[in-house]
């Protein structure tokens, strides 16, 4: 449960003098993704939590997202995460500091995303597209390769 989960973060937090959120993850089962969104719900709620990007700090990603998007991106970062654009898309932008994570929910968003910034994100992206179609490969009505 959701609550318990943060309570027991709070612990946690209380109790070590630092704590990285893949050590809260494992320890609380959930993934990093779930561990950030978690410490962004306490600190809305008004408890003063410190943190600090790993060495190098994190990926700020750049994204144009359709509007029917919305309700995703404020289910899972907020109703402030983006912008609403003269077009009606969303213009989205967020740290990251899991670029496998990042990567992998920008895969689940398919068609609905794009990625302005960083290319090298545009880039892994692309190239993880060509991978399927050139793994699937299909004509026009979808048959694959034979």
């Amino acid at each position: 449960m959701k609550i318990d989960r943060l309570i027991g973060i709070l612990s946690v937090l209380l109790q070590e003098e630092r704590v990285t959120a893949p050590e809260l993850a494992e320890k609380f089962e959930v993934s990093r993704r779930t561990i950030n969104r978690d410490v962004e719900a306490l600190c809305k709620a008004g408890i003063p939590i410190s943190t600090s990007q790993g060495i190098g700090g994190g990926i700020n990603v750049k994204a144009v997202f359709d509007a029917s998007m919305k309700f995703h991106l404020m289910e899972e970062f907020g109703p402030d995460s983006f912008t609403v654009q003269r077009d009606g898309t969303l213009l989205f932008e967020h740290e990251y500091t899991d670029k496998d994570n990042l990567i992998t929910w920008m895969l689940i968003c398919k068609d609905r995303v794009t990625v302005l910034e960083p290319e090298s994100i545009r880039d892994e992206l692309f190239h993880i597209a060509n991978n399927i179609v050139e793994k699937y490969g299909g004509n026009e009505h979808g048959k694959t390769k034979e």
